[in-house]
C-alpha cells in the first residue's frame, strides 16, 4: 500500500493510556502532510473491540498499564495481519525495539523524539513495507492460483466442466460470485447466455430477453476486455438485470480462436464495487487459457468424430466385402465336385480355398470395429501344427519371390511341432516375415 495524493483518507488507530500523549499524537498527525484521521483508544481491550482490519495503520504505546507490549503486538498481528503497527517506545529501548521488529512491528519511534515529520516518516515507511510484503504475497498467491487453473483447464474433458471448475477456483481468491458466457448464434440473432454459474435460470432468461429486446449489449460489442464498476449507476437494461440480482461489478473478456469470436466470458461479483487492476489482468489471462482449453476440447471432439466416421466406414466396407465371399465359396465347392482327379485343378482349388478362408477371417475382423479401433484382435487359440500356417504363408508370397528371381528353400523337421496359437494370425506373421525378407534381399 502506498500513500499518494488523491488516495482515500488514511484511518489510523492510536492505542495509548495517556490522554495527553494521545492528544500529542493526534496533533502530530494533523500537522503532517498525511491525509488521515486518527481514532484514539485508551487500552488494548478497547482496541480489540474494534474492527482492526479496517485501519490502515495502528500506533501502539509499548508501555500500556497491565499489558505486555510484545503480547499485544502479537495479538494485533494475529487479528489483522495486513495492518502495519508502529510502536512508541521509551528512550534507550533499542533492545526492546529490535524484539518488537522481529515480532512483526513495521517501525518504532521513541516518544521523546515525536514530531510531525518523524511520525509521518514512520507511518509512510510502515505502509510501504507492509504494502510490499502484501504485493509479494499476493503475487505468489496469484501464481499458485494460475497454476491450479491452468492444470484444470488442460485436463477438463467437457466445456461445462472446464468453466465450472475454473469458477470454483476463482470464487474465494478473487471474489468471483458468478460467471456466464455470451455468444451469438450462427444465424445472427441476438446474443444469449450459453453457459453460466452462480446465476439462477430466471436471471439467465432475463439477460437473454434484455439482449433480444435491445440488441447486442455494449460490453459485448468490444474486441477487448471491458470492466464495469458500480453497476448500480448503470441504466442499460442488460446490466440492470445483473444489478437486480445483487451483482455490483463485472469484467467481460472476448474469446477469440483462429480469428473467430467464440463468445464473451464474464466474471461478476456481489462483494465489491470493482475488481482491482491486478484482478482484471488475472481474469484476462485465465480467459485466454480458457480459450486455448476450449479449442483443445474442440480438436478432441473433432478427432472423436473422425474416429466414429472411420469406424462406420470400416463397418460398411466389411459388410460390402462379405457379400461376394459366399458366391466365391460356392464356386470353390463346385470346383471340388468337378475336379475328376485333375491334380493341377485340385491343387489350385485347395489354394483358393485356403486363401478364401483367410479373406473371410480378415473380413470378420473388419466387422468388429471396436476391437480394431482399440488395437486388439481376438485370438482364436487351438493346437496347431506349426508347419501348416508356414506352408500357407509360403503359398501367399511365392509369386513375390518368383517375380524377384529369388529362390525360397524350406527345411522343416521330420517331427511335427505343435503350438497353442491362432492359425490365421500365425499365417500373417510368417507371411510378413517372408515378405520383408524378400523385399530386403538382393
Amino acid at each position: 500500500m502506498t500513500v499518494t495524493k488523491g488516495k482515500r483518507r488514511l484511518n489510523l488507530l492510536v492505542i495509548d493510556d495517556d490522554e495527553l500523549d494521545r492528544l500529542a499524537v493526534r496533533r502530530c498527525v494533523q500537522q503532517s502532510s498525511l491525509d488521515s484521521q486518527a481514532d484514539p483508544v485508551g487500552s488494548a481491550a478497547e482496541a480489540f473491540q474494534r474492527d482492526l482490519a479496517r485501519y490502515d495503520c495502528i500506533l501502539l504505546d509499548y508501555y500500556l498499564p497491565g499489558e505486555d507490549g510484545l503480547e499485544t503486538l502479537q495479538r494485533i498481528r494475529e487479528t489483522a495481519p495486513h495492518v502495519p503497527v508502529v510502536i512508541f517506545t521509551g528512550h534507550g529501548d533499542e533492545d526492546i525495539a529490535v524484539e518488537l521488529m522481529k515480532a512483526g512491528a513495521a517501525d518504532y519511534l521513541p516518544k521523546a523524539s515525536l514530531t510531525p515529520e518523524r511520525l509521518e516518516a514512520a507511518i509512510r515507511h510502515a505502509l510501504h513495507v507492509t504494502g510490499t510484503a502484501e504485493a509479494r504475497e499476493r503475487a505468489e498467491g496469484r501464481l499458485r492460483l494460475l497454476s491450479e487453473a491452468a492444470q484444470h483447464l488442460l485436463t477438463a474433458n467437457e466445456p461445462d466442466e472446464l468453466l465450472q471448475g475454473l469458477w470454483q477456483r476463482l470464487q474465494e481468491p478473487l471474489g468471483v460470485d458468478a460467471w456466464f458466457n455470451v455468444a451469438q448464434d450462427r444465424r445472427g440473432r441476438a446474443p444469449r447466455v450459453t453457459a453460466s454459474g452462480g446465476l439462477s435460470a430466471e436471471v439467465v432468461a432475463s439477460l437473454d430477453k434484455a439482449a433480444a429486446a435491445a440488441g447486442t449489449p455494449a460490453p459485448l460489442a468490444h474486441d477487448e476486455t471491458v470492466q464495469i464498476d458500480h453497476l448500480e449507476f448503470s441504466d442499460e437494461p442488460w446490466l440492470r438485470t445483473l444489478q437486480e440480482d445483487g451483482i455490483r461489478a463485472c469484467v467481460c473478456h472476448p474469446l477469440y480462436a483462429g480469428g473467430v469470436r467464440l463468445g464473451t466470458l464474464c466474471f461478476a461479483t456481489r462483494r465489491k464495487d470493482e475488481f482491482a487492476p491486478d484482478e482484471v489482468d488475472f481474469l484476462r489471462t485465465v480467459s485466454h487459457y480458457a480459450t486455448i482449453a476450449y479449442e483443445r476440447l474442440k480438436h478432441i471432439e473433432a478427432m472423436r468424430e473422425s474416429e466414429r466416421r472411420k469406424d462406420e466406414f470400416l463397418a460398411t466396407l466389411a459388410h460390402e466385402l462379405r457379400d461376394p465371399l459366399a458366391p466365391l465359396a460356392n464356386v470353390v465347392e463346385l470346383m471340388k465336385l468337378a475336379a475328376n482327379g485333375d491334380a493341377v485343378l485340385e491343387r489350385a482349388r485347395r489354394t483358393m480355398d485356403r486363401q478364401l478362408r483367410q479373406l473371410v477371417r480378415l473380413v470378420d475382423d473388419l466387422l468388429d470395429v471396436a476391437r480394431i479401433t482399440g488395437g486388439q484382435l481376438k485370438l482364436r487359440k487351438r493346437h496347431v501344427k506349426l508347419a501348416a500356417p508356414l506352408r500357407h504363408a509360403i503359398e501367399t508370397i511365392q509369386p513375390l519371390v518368383d517375380a524377384a528371381g529369388q529362390a525360397l528353400e524350406v527345411e522343416l523337421p521330420d517331427e511335427d511341432i505343435w503350438v497353442n496359437g491362432d492359425r490365421a494370425r500365425l499365417t500373417q506373421v510368417f507371411g510378413n516375415l517372408l515378405t520383408n525378407a524378400s523385399k530386403f534381399s538382393e
